[in-house]
C-alpha cells in the first residue's frame, strides 16, 4: 500500500525525536529529515562542531533543533543527559539509538578489548540510554524506541564478529521491549541496514584496536542515507516493528536460503571476499 510522504510529515510534526550518532550518516539523514517534516529534534554525538554544522544548515526547516554533545559510552553521564533532553522541549517522543561503531578483523587477530568496544558502543550504550529513557516515556504513556542496528544482526560474517554478537544481542533484547511494551504504548523499530554509504568502515577497528582508516570497497555502489530514510520514517510512522533497507539482491537471497539451509550460507560466506 502507498504511504504517502504527507501521513508521514503530520505523524512527525511536532513529535521530539532524540537521534545519538547525528553527526553523519543515517543519524544525519534522519535529523534532517525530521526537521523538514516540522518534528523537533535533539541531535547527539561527540564530535560538537559537526552538529553545530548541522543546526545551522537546518536553521531554516520547519521544525527545531537542538544539540546534546556527549559520549554515548560515558555510563555515569547517561542519567543526567536523559534529564537534559528532556528538559529542553518537555518530553522525548521518539528515541532513535544510532550510535555504532565496526570493525575489520579476523576472530584469530582479535583482542579482545575490541570486543568490549563492540559491545558497550553497539549493544550496552543503547540500552543503557534506553533503560533512562523508558520510565518518562512510560509515565506519559507513550513513546517509541527506534533502533538503526544492521542485517549483521540475523547472520554471522566474515570480519565482523564481534560486531555482529552486538547487533543479535540488541535483536533479542529489543524484540523482547516490544512485546512488553506495546500494552502500555511503547512502541519499537528495528532497522536492519544492508550495505549503505557512510563513514563506518574508516571509523571501524581492526583486531588490535587500530583505526582502520579505509573506506570498503565499491562504497559507491551503496545505498546513500538520504535515499533510505523515508522508508525509515514511514516505518516509524506505521509502528512497524522490523525494516530491512539498502538490500543488495544477494542479501535478500541469503537471508532466505539461511532460514532453510543455513549451513549453505556458512559456505558462501566463507568463500567470497568480505571487506
Amino acid at each position: 500500500m502507498h504511504y504517502p510522504d504527507t501521513l508521514v510529515k503530520d505523524y512527525f510534526n511536532n513529535k521530539i525525536v532524540w537521534i545519538t550518532g547525528a553527526s553523519s550518516g543515517i543519524g544525519k539523514a534522519l535529523a534532517e529529515a525530521c526537521a523538514r517534516r516540522g518534528a523537533k529534534i535533539i541531535i547527539s554525538a561527540r564530535r560538537e562542531k559537526l552538529l553545530d554544522e548541522i543546526k545551522t544548515g537546518l536553521d531554516d526547516e520547519e521544525g527545531a533543533v537542538e544539540i546534546l554533545p556527549f559520549d554515548v559510552t560515558a555510563e555515569d553521564e547517561i542519567p543526567r543527559k536523559v534529564a537534559e533532553a528532556i528538559k529542553l522541549y518537555g518530553r522525548i517522543d521518539i528515541l532513535v539509538n544510532n550510535a555504532g561503531i565496526s570493525m575489520r578483523s579476523l576472530v584469530k587477530d582479535l583482542q579482545f578489548e575490541v570486543v568490549k568496544k563492540m559491545i558497550d558502543t553497539n549493544f550496552l550504550a543503547a540500552v543503557n540510554l534506553t533503560l533512562h529513557v523508558l520510565p518518562h516515556m512510560y509515565k506519559n504513556g507513550s513513546g517509541h524506541i527506534v533502533v538503526i542496528s544492521s542485517l549483521m544482526g540475523k547472520t554471522g560474517t566474515p570480519l565482523r564478529s564481534a560486531y555482529c554478537a552486538a547487533k543479535h544481542a540488541l535483536q533479542g533484547f529489543y524484540e523482547t521491549l516490544a512485546i512488553e511494551g506495546r500494552r502500555d504504548g511503547i512502541e519499537v523499530t528495528m532497522v536492519l541496514p544492508g550495505w549503505v554509504r557512510t563513514e563506518i568502515s574508516y571509523q571501524a577497528l581492526r583486531g588490535d584496536g587500530a583505526t582502520y582508516g579505509e573506506l570498503d570497497d565499491g562504497l559507491s555502489r551503496a545505498k546513500d542515507p538520504s535515499s533510505i530514510v523515508p522508508r525509515i520514517l514511514r516505518a516509524i510512522s506505521k509502528k512497524k516493528f522490523e525494516l530491512y533497507v539498502a538490500m543488495a539482491p544477494i542479501m535478500w537471497i541469503g537471508l532466505a536460503l539461511k532460514r532453510i539451509w543455513p549451513a549453505a550460507v556458512r559456505r558462501m560466506l566463507g568463500k567470497i571476499k568480505v571487506t
